[in-house]
């Protein structure tokens, strides 16, 4: 059997008004792989702010989209990167 080739991953996460929570669930998610996107849909708090030094692909929307939007659209930018899809 031949080994199969490396592949690149990333990992997703939507958040949502999640200032108190998400700088340590980034890190954490850092701490096991170095590729990692956030999509903020649309917070109101201090969540972008929260993760803004760290090394993240960041996509925002301006309003709500709900988390299928969110999910779609980090989606989309991981297989544009090269991800593995």
């Amino acid at each position: 059997m031949r080994p199969l080739p490396p592949q690149r991953i990333a990992v997703l996460i939507p958040a949502l008004n999640e200032a108190l929570r998400i700088r340590e669930v980034v890190q954490g998610a850092l701490a096991h792989c170095p590729n990692v996107i956030v999509v903020d849909d649309g917070s109101s708090d201090d969540t972008v702010a929260q993760i803004s030094d760290l090394p993240v692909q960041l996509i925002r929307h301006a309003e709500r989209r709900g988390k299928g939007e969110s999910l779609r659209d980090g989606f989309r930018l991981a297989v544009a990167a090269g991800y593995a899809g």
